[in-house]
């Protein structure tokens, strides 16, 4: 295992965990480690955990119809939720759309994120992608509140 010289940086597991997982910019890192961000991006790279991402938080825009795009390789803009959608899954299927189930568009978390297809884009298509999508939140509620109550 590589470990830093820097006592900052001794929790490589912990920063790759901030950087791929989390979605972390070097800037966010930054101030959580107290340092700079170009001095994150050089650690990122020396342990080898710069290259297990593609997209860098080098760019983000959200256009007029309130998509967000995020900047990957060579300065290509993507749309998040495509993007997100095929980090997890792979390539998106041609004639299938990436839906947002809370309808909010800048809302990219994975559990929001359902493939439809166009003909069944329609608001009727989609309650049982919308039933499925409450009665996980009922659960997960149901289960935090188990552990806050103690039940």
């Amino acid at each position: 295992m590589v470990t830093s010289n820097d006592a900052r940086f001794n929790d490589l597991k912990y920063l790759e965990k901030l950087y791929v997982k989390r979605k972390y910019n070097s800037y966010n890192i930054a101030r959580i480690f107290n340092c700079t961000p170009e001095y994150v991006r050089e650690k990122l790279k020396e342990y080898g955990i710069w290259e297990k991402r593609k997209f860098h938080g080098d760019g983000r825009k959200v256009s007029a119809e309130g998509y967000v795009s995020v900047r990957i390789d060579h300065g290509v803009w993507v749309p998040e939720h495509r993007y997100i959608w095929e980090q997890e899954y792979g390539h998106i299927p041609k004639g299938l759309l990436i839906h947002h189930l809370n309808g909010k568009k800048d809302d990219n978390r994975l559990e929001n994120l359902v493939a439809i297809s166009r003909e069944k884009h329609g608001i009727d298509n989609l309650l049982p992608a919308y039933s499925k999508r409450v009665n996980d939140l009922e659960k997960e509620v149901k289960e935090l509140e188990e552990l806050l109550i103690g039940k």
